[in-house]
């Protein structure tokens, strides 16, 4: 009697153990639905992946700030102007120059922005046309965003920092 109330517990409890519901936790967030699809949504998750098309964009999941975006563009920059940046990786100093294309070879200077991997500025800087040195040095080993504007164009470079 014993073992078959041990192996109709055992039975249950494995029962209830495998069924899983999905649940989230979240401030807010809702539900739509027609025929052909459904959307649901919710607030206070982490953003994971964005994507645009034509004047639509969809972010898989959420918790966007008010501070501006780091990312890498997709943009062909052939046209526009040739970024340089070596050593990379680096254990300091970086030597980075931005040639102009055809469209802007009037501008002499490139304002740049360095992010950490949170986002935070850490550094800006200036890039005259002929080149010039970053240094790195006091940073720890890690990734960065070097963000530079031109007349005609925007562009990320990520650069690895090495202890």
């Amino acid at each position: 009697m014993a073992r078959l109330l041990i192996t109709l517990l055992l039975a249950l409890w494995v029962s209830v153990s495998q069924s899983q519901e999905l649940s989230l936790i979240s401030d807010a967030g809702g539900y739509f639905a027609t025929e052909n699809f459904s959307l649901a949504w919710s607030l206070g998750e982490p953003m994971v992946e964005t994507y645009t098309t034509e004047g639509i964009i969809l972010t898989q999941g959420f918790q966007q700030t008010l501070l501006d975006p780091v990312g890498i563009p997709r943009e062909d920059l052939s046209k526009k102007a040739t970024i340089q940046v070596y050593p990379n990786p680096t254990k300091g100093k970086v030597f980075v120059k931005v040639s102009s294309g055809k469209e802007s070879s009037l501008q002499k200077e490139y304002p740049c922005i360095i992010y950490d991997l949170l986002g935070n500025q850490i550094a800006r800087e200036i890039i005259p046309s002929e080149g010039t040195y970053l240094d790195f040095s006091g940073y720890v080993g890690s990734l960065y965003f070097l963000n530079i504007k031109g007349n005609s164009f925007q562009h990320t470079v990520i650069i690895q920092k090495l202890n």
